[in-house]
Order: C-alpha cells, then sequence, then structure tokens
C-alpha cells in the first residue's frame, strides 16, 4: 500500500470542491517551474461512472486568479495517460483505461469554467478489489500514484417502520452495519416536497431540505453503528428553510417523503478531511494531506473510496397533521397529500 506523507507546499492549483486556503491572489515566485499534480477521485461501488479529477499547477508572476480562469493553465488536456490497475489478493486482476469527458460543467470559481476536463469509467469496481491510480505524462515520463481500497455495500437496519412518527421528541436511533473498509460516517435526514401553483394547479417546484444528523464525524469499527437523533427536529429544519407563499399549496412527496442516509468513508478520506480546511482559495501554504505519490515529489490531492446506504419512508398520519398544522410549519402552506389531484384542476382547493 501507498505509505502517507503530509507535505508543505506552495500551491495554486485546485481540488474539486474540497480546496484548501487562501491568502493572497498575487504570486511573486523566484522558483523554476516544477510540474505539480492535483488530483481528487473518490470511488464508490454504488456509482454506475466513476471519475477523477486531476489538475496541474501553475507559477505566475501576475494575478494568479486570471491565470486559474484559463483550462490551458490548469489543466493536461491529452498530455496524460490515467489508468486503474484493479488487484486481487495482491495480484493484478486487470487494467482499465480512463477516458475523458467535458459534459459536466463546472460551478463558477475562481477555476476555468464551465468547462472541465474529468476521467472516467464506466466499468463495474470489484468491492473485494485494491484500485491503483495511474497517471503517466507523455512528454515528461513523471507516474503520479494513489492506492485504494473499496468501502463495500452496507444496509440500515433501523428505522425499520414503514412510516416515521415524527412528533418523537425522544432520542430515537439510526443503526446500520459496518461498511468494510469504512471508519467514518455522515448521516443525513432529507424531507422532499413539491409545490402546486394555486392558479395553474400545475406542479411548479420539486424541493428537499437535509439536515446532517451527526455533528462530526460518526468514528466506528462496531459490527454494528448506531446514532441518536430526534425525530422532530426534522420540523425545525422545514421551517428554517422554507417561507411562506400565498401563491401555492405544499404537499409532501408522497409516501417515501423522507429518506435516512448514511455515507461511509475509507479511511484516507477521513484524514483527509481532517487535515485539509474546505475553500476555494488558489494559493495554499500549509500542511496538506495526501496520498498520492510521484517520482519527484510533487502530487497532491486524494485518491479514495465511499459508499452509501439510504431508504426512503412514509410519515404517519399524525404527522402530516403535525406538518400542516403544527406550530413550526403551519403556515407555510402544506396541505394533506391526499388532498393532491394530479389533473388539469390541480391541487383540491
Amino acid at each position: 500500500m501507498i505509505s502517507m506523507k503530509i507535505k508543505k507546499t506552495l500551491l495554486f492549483g485546485l481540488l474539486i470542491s474540497i480546496l484548501l486556503s487562501s491568502c493572497t491572489p498575487e504570486l511573486d515566485l523566484n522558483a523554476e517551474y516544477k510540474d505539480i499534480t492535483v488530483v481528487f477521485g473518490l470511488l464508490n461501488p454504488s456509482d454506475s461512472t466513476h471519475y477523477v479529477k486531476i489538475y496541474k499547477g501553475f507559477l505566475t508572476d501576475g494575478n494568479a486568479y486570471e491565470v486559474a480562469s484559463y483550462l490551458e493553465n490548469i489543466s493536461y488536456i491529452d498530455s496524460i495517460d490515467v489508468t486503474l490497475e484493479e488487484y486481487v489478493n495482491d495480484e493484478i486482476n486487470r487494467t482499465i483505461a480512463l477516458d475523458t469527458t467535458t459534459v459536466i460543467s463546472k460551478d463558477p470559481g475562481d477555476f476555468a469554467y464551465p468547462l472541465q476536463i474529468l476521467y472516467y469509467t464506466n466499468e463495474t469496481l470489484n468491492q473485494n478489489a485494491i484500485y491503483k491510480l495511474k497517471i503517466v505524462n507523455k512528454y515528461s515520463g513523471k507516474v503520479v500514484t494513489g492506492e485504494t481500497p473499496v468501502v463495500n455495500d452496507f444496509v440500515l437496519l433501523s428505522p425499520i417502520a414503514s412510516a416515521l412518527n415524527l412528533n418523537i421528541v425522544r432520542e430515537s436511533f439510526i443503526k446500520f452495519k459496518k461498511a468494510t473498509d469504512a471508519t467514518a460516517y455522515d448521516i443525513y435526514e432529507t424531507f422532499y416536497y413539491f409545490e402546486v401553483d394555486k392558479i395553474s394547479g400545475e406542479i411548479v417546484k420539486q424541493g428537499s431540505i437535509t439536515r446532517k444528523i451527526n455533528n462530526s464525524l460518526l468514528r466506528s469499527q462496531s459490527a454494528e453503528i448506531s446514532q441518536p437523533y430526534k425525530p422532530n427536529q426534522i420540523f425545525t429544519s422545514i421551517a428554517n428553510n422554507l417561507e411562506p407563499d400565498n401563491s401555492v399549496i405544499r404537499y409532501r412527496a408522497g409516501n417515501d417523503c423522507i429518506e435516512m442516509k448514511v455515507w461511509a468513508a475509507e479511511d484516507d478520506y477521513v484524514t483527509y478531511l481532517d487535515v485539509n480546511t474546505q475553500s476555494s482559495g488558489v494559493v495554499l501554504d500549509r500542511n496538506e494531506f495526501t496520498n498520492l505519490i510521484s517520482n519527484d515529489k510533487s502530487a497532491l490531492g486524494i485518491f479514495s473510496s465511499r459508499n452509501v446506504a439510504f431508504k426512503r419512508y412514509d410519515i404517519s398520519n399524525a404527522s402530516e397533521d403535525s406538518l400542516v398544522n403544527g406550530s413550526l410549519t403551519g403556515n407555510l402552506g402544506f396541505d394533506y397529500y391526499r388532498n393532491y389531484i394530479p389533473s388539469k384542476r390541480g391541487a383540491k382547493r
């Protein structure tokens, strides 16, 4: 396996949305240019397509933000070959070549947008394998590698009821099986709803409100993991995220309007999150964790894995009463889902 290291460096490139802190946007360096590769890749066996983001660093005596706004300054374009090597029982089983795509647009920010280059494969991952990312610069011969096991599928054990009672004020528990090769977890609850225009009867919005159940990463190696939560707090989240709107009627999204979701993270990714501060700056002068290695010690970022387990639930009649008439959400224009009529006449009024 790849040895871990903490590097301190002056940087300029980025890591997808998990980038690092900022100083001044002006860089004035006398050092020679050194090709530094920045990688962000999280394998998830539940995904049908697997993406890796790869950037290159740059030096400039001008405005770093302006330089970073041009794709050719931060991307390798066609100068690298990227592969995944699959190892089972320490033997290489297959090599997967990653293709490039620009179909996923990048949101506005410090770095070039909307066009971005991603490296991807549609191959199904073996959850019992270890994957080695290999990046070869076709012109300089530089090789960058990263390695990760795959976080295995796991299941939610609780809540077990098909319809949740959201009025419960005491602690309840979300329980799930440990995911193989995971060391920490994040747990989320999402309420799904939609809005119907009072005049036209048409659905004008399908929305969701998500709250995080655990305050910090839940670290556990137990075979069965349990996290306490208070079901009634979802009403506070709904009230904090919606404003009254007299032009629409709101409804819960049918009989599966609540989703419990647990994300499981591999150890290197957990360490990466612990060490690095999330930001979107162009300049970096700080300690940074990476599990990427290269022959000239000029690689940064993370190549790791995660997985997700989730389940959708209905809510009890008493819970819907509280949603429609309760002190927290009664002013938000919710009606009973049974009153919704999906026709030209729209919702029942």
